[in-house]
C-alpha cells in the first residue's frame, strides 16, 4: 500500500487549546486513517516549520487527499503538506522509468 507524509502546522488556537486539554491525537489520526482503507504508520511531533509529521499507509492518492482535506479543513491546521513516499528499493524502477520518458524542456 503507498504511503503518505504529511506535515502540518497547527494555528495558534489548536496549539493553545491542545495545552488546556491534551488528547491522543494519533488515535484521532488513526480512525482517519482507518476511515480511508489505510493506517497509521506514525505520528511525530516535530521543531522547525513544521509542527508534525504523520506517516500514512493509504490506498491511494485520493485517500491521501481526503484526509488533507479533512485536516485543512477543520481550521486547526494552518497549512498541510501531503507528499507520496516511495522506498528505497523503488528507486531504480523510477529512474528506469523516467528515462524512457520523453520530453523536449523549453526552449530545447
Amino acid at each position: 500500500m503507498p504511503k503518505y507524509a504529511l506535515m502540518f502546522k497547527y494555528r495558534p488556537g489548536a496549539v493553545r487549546a491542545m495545552m488546556d486539554r491534551p488528547e491522543d491525537r494519533a488515535a484521532i489520526v488513526s480512525r482517519a486513517a482507518e476511515s480511508m482503507g489505510g493506517s497509521l504508520e506514525a505520528y511525530y511531533w516535530t521543531l522547525g516549520p513544521n509542527d508534525g509529521l504523520i506517516i500514512l499507509d493509504l490506498p491511494n492518492g485520493r485517500a491521501a487527499a481526503s484526509v488533507q482535506l479533512t485536516m485543512a479543513g477543520t481550521g486547526a491546521v494552518d497549512q498541510v503538506e501531503t507528499h507520496e513516499l516511495f522506498a528505497s528499493d523503488e528507486i531504480n524502477e523510477l529512474l528506469r522509468q523516467a528515462k524512457a520518458v520523453p520530453y523536449t524542456p523549453p526552449g530545447g
